[in-house]
């Protein structure tokens, strides 16, 4: 039974008011068809969106089996669309991207049953109607005919008492204004069928009750005796709470994702820059922390303790104090597990070794430097070896004997240093013997000039290879004791070793189980001197500076992250536009405000993922190309250099940036969807 009591609808013009409904009352039973008659103007459309609860805004009630609308909220409306009302209108308000039965699925939609259910459904009203081997044409290559058909299937597909007819004719020829009439009729037997028309021969043939108005005002209500149907009584259902799952909402927008894909993907490319610079900004700065720290450990082994003055906590660069000949002794005293150790001799002015040859004349030229440009020079050199100790390779010597216990210039060098140093395919057994010109550079020079600008006289010694242990590192490697690094310094450049100081000491201990609690119980039981593990102190130092280098990066990369939200949303609210048509249609079947809001923020995380997948394949063809530019640039230098992956994205990094961009994305897309959502459906249907 639907009720109209008092019903009054205005319209402000300006400073005007127009009344479109002038106090209307009347009831109609189920079972009939209803026309509502009358010129241009006089309500009839008005009161129809009223019913079927497009507009709210009115006086009066409309009581539809003892619930008024009036009272009713906002759910309970979307409820009321999706269960008791269905609309067909004299433009089809079809959407013309989909196939029939997609337009008849959209209305199911929102009932929550199954794919399977949903598709059964929709082709048997489909069927219904006349239109069985029309399902998948979309509905634009259809006739007039034919789309009004798909529409009434549409308007039955949740089985409402109501159905709300405006103009269903007025689009159509006679011929097929007839068929649809016949169809009204037959919906008729079981439901309340309101049409609106402004054809009197139409009512005069198929209206059970004719209901005319003129000027907003109800003029009369008639029974048409020729055509009256038998009343039936209210429909039982039950009614289902209007609800379309995100799931559905992202199939929808995927859908128009597709249709506009040039659109779609230019958004996502743009966005993408910004994700493949954090993504390059993370992937640079984990590969290489993870490069350098592999490296490192197989420098330092894990017996390497690296020594420091504990006044030197957080004090800049320039302040630090250096460590002393004299603290050698005083920390290997600290603990008898304690056996050898590495002092980086340093100070202004004292000399360090910095290349290495076979080929006397190469380390004695005066031009070295500016010749390192030139691959013969590079052949024949060897650059940043690094010491190791001798206690730790004495029982692994592939070739020769261990150095004299006096001597001070052999040396034993590692097996992959000698591959370097013979390159003609010599036996390296013949190395032992030879000597190795090493050249010095004084600490606080200019490598080329000193402050002068006279060019600097190369400092050149000599060491004897006396043995080659078998022992393969990363970096050339000679082996030593501390004492004997010292006693070199003191007879070669005459310097008094107790004078010595050191920006580094680092000592090697026998104990490798426990040596982390070792090291605590010495840093707890002294208070001048911090211990640590050597790889693990440089490690932290590199990943304290990459991060530094990554937050930069990002930064610069944030700028475009920016860029991208605000493409983002301005992309989502040109949809929301395109669209407005859709979210009227979707309101009008009773589609929720949230279900509109999920239409539109799944369209955002659509273009969220698909930015994210980008982003991550450019990073990841970026990266095998730097670190292929990283290895051929290496092997320049070292035909045994390892191949090292110095931009690497982690994959944690991957997922985070994945789900960083999707959330980016849905937060940028969340005000035009709210926009969106909050239409008003009888607005959104007058617009096209």
């Amino acid at each position: 039974m639907l009720q109209i009591k008092n019903l009054r609808k205005t319209y402000k013009i300006g400073k005007h008011q127009v009344i479109a409904l002038d106090n209307v009352s009347f009831d109609l039973p189920n079972g009939k068809l209803v026309a509502i008659v009358g010129p241009s103007g006089c309500g009839k459309t008005t009161m129809m969106n009223l019913i079927g609860a497009l507009d709210g805004d009115f006086e009066g009630d409309v009581v539809v089996n003892g619930k008024s609308l009036k009272e009713a909220g906002g759910k309970d409306l979307d409820t009321y669309r999706k269960n008791t009302v269905g609309f067909i209108f004299q433009q089809f308000n079809l959407l013309n991207s989909q196939t029939s039965l997609q337009n008849v699925e959209l209305a199911l939609d929102l009932s929550g049953i199954s794919k399977q259910e949903k598709t059964k459904k929709a082709k048997s009203l489909l069927e219904g109607v006349g239109l069985s081997d029309q399902m998948k044409k979309k509905v634009n290559k259809l006739s007039g005919g034919q789309r009004q058909r798909v529409a009434i299937a549409r308007a039955l597909a949740n089985d409402p008492e109501i159905i709300l007819a405006d103009e269903p004719t007025g689009a159509l020829d006679v011929k097929t204004g007839e068929q649809v009439m016949e169809l009204l009729k037959e919906i008729s037997k079981e439901k309340l069928v309101l049409m609106v028309t402004h054809a009197p021969e139409l009512a005069e043939t198929y209206a059970d009750l004719i209901v005319k108005m003129e000027d907003g005002k109800l003029i009369s209500i008639e029974e048409n005796i020729s055509t009256v149907s038998t009343a039936v009584s209210k429909i039982d259902k039950i009614e289902t709470k209007s609800k379309m799952s995100f799931l559905a909402a992202l199939k929808m927008s995927m859908r128009n994702a597709w249709l506009k894909k040039g659109r779609t993907i230019a958004t996502a490319l743009g966005t993408s820059i910004g994700i493949c610079g954090i993504s390059l900004a993370i992937a640079i700065t984990s590969g290489t922390t993870h490069t350098v720290t592999n490296q490192i450990n197989g420098i330092f082994p894990a017996n390497a303790i690296t020594v420091s003055l504990k006044e030197n906590a957080g004090k800049p660069l320039r302040d630090v104090k250096p460590l002393k000949y004299s603290d050698i002794s005083e920390t290997m005293s600290l603990n008898k597990n304690l056996y050898d150790y590495i002092f980086a001799i340093g100070g202004k002015g004292i000399p360090v070794d910095t290349f290495y040859s076979l080929d006397q004349s190469i380390i004695k030229d005066e031009k070295l430097v500016t010749k390192m440009s030139e691959q013969a020079t590079r052949e024949k050199l060897i650059m940043m070896m690094a010491p190791g100790i001798l206690e730790d390779v004495k029982n692994d010597l592939q070739y020769g004997t261990l150095p004299k216990k006096d001597s001070t210039n052999e040396v034993v060098i590692s097996l992959s240093t000698a591959k370097n140093l013979e390159k003609n395919g010599g036996e390296l057994k013949d190395l032992i013997g030879k000597d190795i010109y090493v050249r010095y550079f004084k600490q606080g020079a200019n490598p080329d000039n000193d402050q002068s600008g006279i060019p600097e006289v190369p400092i050149v010694k000599t060491w004897k290879i006396a043995g080659i242990a078998n022992t393969t590192t990363l970096i050339p490697t000679y082996y030593i004791s501390g004492d004997w690094l010292i006693n070199f310094y003191q007879k070669e450049f005459k310097i008094d070793k107790t004078t010595l100081e050191g920006n580094a000491l680092v000592v090697y201990s026998k104990n490798t189980k426990d040596l982390e609690e070792e090291l605590q119980k010495l840093n707890d039981s002294q208070s001048k001197y911090k211990l640590e593990l050597a790889a693990k102190t440089i490690s932290s130092q590199v990943e304290g500076a990459m991060n530094q280098i990554r937050y930069a990066l990002m930064g610069f990369a944030g700028v475009s992250i920016v860029v991208a939200a605000l493409m983002i949303s301005i992309v989502v609210y040109i949809s929301v536009l395109e669209r407005i048509n859709e979210i009227g249609i979707l309101r009008a079947v009773g589609a929720r405000k949230r279900d509109i809001l999920n239409i539109f923020v799944a369209e955002s995380f659509i273009i969220g993922v698909l930015s994210a997948g980008i982003g991550l394949i450019f990073t990841l063809g970026i990266s095998k190309l730097i670190n292929s530019a990283v290895y051929s640039f290496l092997q320049n230098i070292s035909s045994n250099a390892p191949y090292m992956e110095v931009a690497k994205l982690p994959l944690s990094d991957a997922g985070m940036i994945l789900l960083f961009c999707v959330v980016l994305s849905m937060i940028s897309g969340f005000y035009p969807a709210l926009k969106a959502s909050r239409m008003d459906p009888i607005d959104a249907l007058r617009r096209r």
